[in-house]
């Protein structure tokens, strides 16, 4: 009998634990208690149409106006407007038009105060801010916007003649306390299509001093050619980057408007730290002056004709500080194989007359098999340091010479010089530029030369 009762206790037991377990389960599980949602808004007022105007006037800044100067009434929008005061500026139209068909009304999220003699409590006595918005039903309404509200819950707000205070969202006002440079257009140099249709891209400044400029030109549909300060293909690997960089640059401020000649001498845009001028067919000319990065790699860039002094973010710009080594094709020649009939080569004092044929492809377009002189040829690299401004000298003979004539009558030529740098032979390219080229380039012509 005594087992009997004990036998019965343990499984009271056994069922109120599982069912405590199973309550607290049920518990676990439960959603949870939904939480409020924002705050509802009313309308301090609202209009039918948008303000004829909107008059700005921000903390240490002149008042400035937001003029309509059209409106679509069928979608009750602005789709026209300026700024007086800056007139003949380019300006971000469709943000004016943004900001005016929004202040068509205005809402609150609470009643602070009916009437208030302290409204320096709230940042009213001295506002931040103060919108005056001329409307076609009712004339001019007057807001004055004061501080921020504890906990950034929203911006404490008064209308002229009403003695209440309201607080109302925060980014319904942040339109309200730009500068009105924050409305010009930041685009400054326009988008173009693939492939570029410039025909001339120039860059000098203070930043390539030393050769005094650089000239890429048109060499076909989306095709480029360094042109200056020597001819020489253009590097397929950091080139396309370069080109493309001129397209599209957009601003991310605004430093001054209407420059007088001293100002962009102490900005450091005149003369510049860097220059770059595109001729383009389809979107204009176009010079832009840079000044040196600060250390937060941010620059001032100015573009003729326009009289703005923008800021940019150097990083967006490559051709900023490129030079020409940077951009050329690093080997010492790129034939036209599409047009060359021979190839002549002078070597150690011993003339060669190289066979090509036989190393194109039916469609004459690339070369399909080089023979091992000819590929050594082609493949000798070229180094530029700058920090070395020696050549040969003019008494100096070539140790090897290859000329590559075309069809046309046309000829490219590049030429070998002995060094007085370890390991080095300087290498000349059509009677222009000077480079370094690794000694051991020569080397293997003369080891193509033997085995053949």
């Amino acid at each position: 009998m005594k087992k009997n009762v004990i036998a019965i206790a343990v499984m009271c037991a056994l069922v109120a634990a599982f069912g405590l377990g199973f309550y607290m389960l049920r518990e676990e599980d439960a959603p949870p208690e939904l939480l409020p949602g924002p705050a509802p808004v009313t309308h301090l007022f609202e209009y039918t149409r948008p303000p004829l105007s909107v008059s700005l006037e921000g903390p240490g800044q002149e008042p400035y106006t937001l003029l309509r100067l059209e409106y679509d009434p069928a979608r009750n929008i602005v789709t026209d407007s300026t700024i007086p005061e800056l007139e003949g500026l380019t300006f971000d139209t469709s943000r004016i038009n943004a900001v005016i068909s929004a202040s068509r009304n205005l809402v609150y999220l609470e009643l602070v105060s009916r009437e208030t003699t302290n409204i320096a409590q709230f940042g009213l006595a001295e506002p931040r801010g103060r919108v005056a918005l001329d409307f076609e039903e009712l004339g001019v309404r007057t807001v004055f916007i004061g501080d921020v509200a504890p906990g950034n819950i929203g911006v404490y707000i008064q209308l002229e003649g009403d003695g209440a205070v309201y607080l109302t969202p925060i980014h319904g006002l942040d339109n309200f306390l730009l500068s009105p440079l924050d409305f010009l257009d930041m685009n400054v140099t326009p988008l173009m299509s693939l492939p570029l249709d410039f025909a001339l891209m120039a860059l000098s400044g203070q930043v390539r001093e030393s050769v005094g400029e650089i000239l890429i030109g048109h060499a076909g549909e989306g095709e480029y050619r360094l042109e200056m300060p020597f001819s020489h293909e253009l590097s397929p690997v950091y080139a396309p980057g370069i080109l493309h960089s001129v397209s599209g640059i957009v601003a991310m401020g605004v430093a001054l408007v209407h420059p007088a000649a001293e100002d962009l001498e102490i900005l450091g845009l005149y003369p510049a730290w860097s220059t770059l001028t595109v001729e383009s067919w389809g979107h204009g000319d176009f010079t832009l002056h840079a000044s040196q990065p600060d250390e937060g790699g941010m620059v001032f860039l100015y573009r003729e004709g326009v009289p703005v002094v923008y800021t940019v973010l150097a990083h967006e710009m490559p051709w900023l500080d490129v030079q020409f080594y940077d951009i050329m094709m690093p080997f010492a020649i790129s034939p036209d194989w599409d047009n060359l009939a021979s190839v002549h080569l002078d070597l150690d004092g011993r003339e060669y007359q190289l066979d090509i044929h036989g190393i194109f492809s039916e469609a004459p377009t690339l070369p399909v098999v080089l023979s091992p002189i000819l590929s050594a040829i082609v493949s000798i690299p070229i180094e530029h340091h700058p920090e070395l401004s020696a050549s040969p000298g003019e008494n100096i003979a070539p140790v090897m010479v290859a000329s590559f004539l075309y069809a046309d009558g046309s000829s490219d030529k590049i030429s070998l010089f002995p060094s007085e740098i370890p390991l080095r032979h300087y290498i000349r390219l059509n009677d222009d530029a000077i480079f370094l080229t690794p000694s051991s380039s020569l080397e293997s012509v003369r080891e193509q030369l033997t085995s053949s």
